[in-house]
């Protein structure tokens, strides 16, 4: 596996490179061996908070963040973040695992995607039978980018760029919060509520 080009670390917003500093906005470090535990210890999510409203282009997005216990112990700086569009019924949810809280800063560990909008390419990187094929409802696993990229393929909000697909794909959002958990190893995405989509005004918009 090539090395990584460069390996963040949290040093007065700093990112070191080869012989060189470069003066960039302040990144938690990106340790693979603490991110592959995360990715695969055994996880339940504190429920407790409510949907997050915000302007996203011609819409609303909805999110929702959710603590992570691992051990009977909150894990700091590690959440669940779950999102999707108000006025989009049933579609691009996104249901991710995540180091750190801050924008610009948030390195996504393992992501999973329900009908999203645009299909996902692996383009030229990865195994060859995953090469330039389009997913539709899919997945990104940490240990598929960590063992094909390196920490190359965890960058603060945008990341994990290789995908395998969920086939067959879930039916509804219960389903795939279901999937997500046994992909994501959490145990309790049944407790995450439904998104309060907008069904009355955009029936169109359902799939």
């Amino acid at each position: 596996m090539a090395k990584p080009s460069y390996i963040m670390k949290f040093i007065s917003g700093e990112r070191e490179e080869v012989g060189k500093k470069k003066k960039v906005l302040s990144s938690p470090a990106v340790d693979l061996l603490e991110f592959k535990r995360l990715a695969q210890s055994p996880k339940t999510l504190l429920v407790d908070g409510d949907w997050v409203r915000s302007p996203h282009k011609n819409s609303t997005k909805l999110t929702l963040f959710c603590a992570v216990v691992i051990g009977g112990v909150v894990v700091p700086g590690v959440r669940v973040q779950i999102n999707a569009l108000r006025e989009y019924p049933d579609k691009d949810v996104t249901i991710q695992l995540e180091f750190g809280s801050v924008i610009r800063t948030r390195i996504p560990i393992c992501r999973c995607d329900w009908r999203p909008f645009r299909t996902h390419s692996n383009g030229n990187l990865g195994p060859q039978d995953l090469r330039h094929i389009d997913l539709e409802t899919h997945w990104h696993p940490f240990d598929l980018n960590a063992e094909s990229i390196g920490h190359d393929a965890f960058a603060p909000d945008d990341s994990l760029p290789l995908a395998l697909p969920i086939l067959p794909e879930p039916g509804t959002v219960e389903e795939a919060l279901l999937i997500a958990g046994k992909l994501l190893n959490i145990e309790n995405t049944s407790e995450i509520p439904v998104p309060p989509w907008q069904y009355e005004m955009n029936m169109q918009n359902r799939r």
